[in-house]
């Protein structure tokens, strides 16, 4: 993803988030941070994120005595080297961390090879909560009798299973967030709130685990269904009770449907094209890559197709950019539903597009393919204000085979020069692509 291109974009969704959140580039400087960030931390753009974080820099007078005392220690230090872990994995990675007096669930989620989004989530009510349950578990031994004022109020959604998976209570807070009375869970099957029996069943394995004592789930990410049916995204913990005949297990969890969606939504953008939703040069570069190492693998072809749009320019010039735009995206629109499912189809940048058509079993195949992308562009587009308007295309392909050796850097290479060897015809040629034959 070409981020000077979209960090303005970017950052009108970040700065949406009530929870701090920061882009981090790859040399640990932030990028971008939403307001609340800034209120929070008191960094500034530019800087090296953890040093202000951990050597007590940007902390108040209050702070800077816990940091002195030992209480904000270098844990914040250790959670910013994740940085390097996540962009290197290309996964997002979280961490457990206490910085200005509160406790935080940080998360560094890739969106390039060189930058992170890093957002934080505020934990310090459930960690205090769980410090206090655990000094009181000796007290939940062979009865219910918990502590009612720590579970009613809990501002963290409390549940308490027994070792069938029968649910036996749910606190205010659970309630409160599923939309569920008691009646519609108490006394039933977990299986209930899960978003389907598939999932129950998925559970199972680390439920059986933790109702025997072998583990304690901490800040698993997981999913439940509401009373409704939407979907709800919670941090879960959970720990085995002793009930009066039997064990159960109490489990905490906290809303993170937002940082979900946040997650989604980012991981979406940084793969895919923001004009016309098809997935993006830094996608294709990737994808290609795998799409190489499969066919090596088997006995089909792979043909990348590079698309150059002719006579894109004078619609620009007559009827502005706009209206540009607009042709761009239905001809984008048409081209995916003209392949299979299974190709992939990109913008590699202004009117280029690039095609994967993968596991092709001959080349003959080819041509029906072929027709259906120049019907695809060619035919006109009805803009919004009334007019038609038609482009061309000039292709280049390259036959991608098993016993090939080039790169994908090479591959697209190749195929690009074949699409100007087509346009370079195309006053005079009978078809509208060129077959690589270097």
């Amino acid at each position: 993803m070409h981020f000077e291109e979209n960090l303005e974009y970017l950052e009108e969704i970040i700065d949406k988030f009530h929870m701090p959140v920061m882009l981090i580039s790859k040399d640990r400087k932030i990028l971008f941070q939403n307001k609340t960030s800034k209120n929070i931390f008191g960094l500034k753009i530019g800087e090296i994120c953890w040093k202000g974080f951990w050597n007590g820099e940007t902390l108040s007078k209050e702070n800077k005595e816990l940091y002195e005392n030992g209480i904000i220690t270098n844990n914040m230090k250790c959670s910013f080297c994740k940085l390097e872990e996540a962009l290197k994995r290309q996964n997002p990675i979280s961490t457990e961390t206490f910085v200005c007096d509160n406790y935080w669930e940080s998360w560094w989620v890739p969106l390039s090879k060189d930058i992170c989004l890093h957002y934080f989530i505020d934990i310090t009510k459930q960690k205090r909560v769980e410090k206090e349950l655990k000094a009181t578990r000796k007290n939940l031994e062979n009865s219910l009798s918990y502590h009612k004022a720590l579970y009613e109020n809990n501002p963290a959604m409390m549940l308490i299973v027994d070792g069938e998976r029968t649910i036996l209570d749910a606190n205010p807070a659970f309630l409160k967030s599923t939309g569920y009375e008691k009646k519609d869970i108490v006394g039933k099957n977990a299986s209930v709130i899960h978003v389907s029996q598939h999932h129950y069943e998925k559970f199972a394995n680390i439920f059986e685990r933790v109702v025997r004592g072998e583990v304690e789930v901490n800040t698993l990410e997981y999913c439940l269904r509401s009373k409704k049916g939407d979907v709800i995204w919670v941090e879960v913990t959970g720990s085995t009770v002793i009930l009066p005949d039997r064990k159960g297990v109490i489990w905490s969890a906290v809303d993170t449907t937002e940082a979900h969606r946040l997650k989604k939504e980012l991981k979406h953008q940084a793969v895919h094209d923001q004009l016309t939703g098809l997935y993006n040069r830094y996608a294709l570069e990737e994808e290609l890559e795998r799409a190489i190492e499969r066919t090596k693998r088997g006995n089909d072809i792979l043909a990348v197709c590079f698309i150059d749009l002719d006579n894109f320019k004078p619609i620009n010039d007559k009827y502005g950019h706009d209206k540009g735009d607009e042709v761009l995206r239905v001809i984008s629109s048409r081209l995916k539903n003209a392949v299979r499912k299974s190709d992939f189809v990109s913008r590699f940048g202004g009117d280029e597009l690039v095609v994967l058509l993968e596991a092709v079993k001959d080349v003959k195949n080819l041509d029906n393919i072929f027709r259906k992308i120049e019907k695809a562009v060619t035919n006109p587009v009805k803009l919004s204000s009334g007019e038609y308007v038609s482009v061309g295309l000039s292709m280049g392909v390259f036959i991608y085979t098993k016993n090939d050796n080039d790169d994908s850097e090479k591959v697209l290479y190749k195929a690009d020069m074949a699409m100007y060897e087509a346009k370079k015809k195309k006053g005079n040629r009978d078809k509208f692509y060129e077959v690589c034959n270097l």
